[in-house]
């Protein structure tokens, strides 16, 4: 004989299948220009808006070229220090031969 603890159980579970159902009818009732527009800017324009911080990516490169025109070379007389001690820095090359 059933109990009313039985008919509350196929209550909530036809509840339940009935909110899943309307969701995901809810779900697919949308079209992916509704939910993800992407107006006129190809991938291109994304790219260059992301990397250079502004919609202007002319702006922003000739930023970046004239960045990279002041960058100075590395001067071979301040690094010749670092070359002139390398002969007495250990390696594992020179600890083997040693032994």
């Amino acid at each position: 004989m059933p109990t009313w603890i039985d008919h509350l159980g196929s209550a909530r579970s036809a509840l339940m299948y009935c909110l899943l159902t309307a969701g995901l009818l809810a779900g697919c009732s949308t079209n992916k220009e509704q939910m993800l527009p992407h107006g006129q800017n190809t991938m291109m324009d994304v790219w260059n808006q992301g990397t250079t911080g502004s919609a202007g990516s002319s702006s922003g490169r000739q930023l970046l070229d004239a960045r990279s025109e002041l960058r100075r070379p590395i001067d071979v007389r301040a690094t010749q220090p670092l070359q002139d001690s390398a002969a007495y820095t250990r390696t594992a090359q020179n600890e083997i031969y040693s032994q």
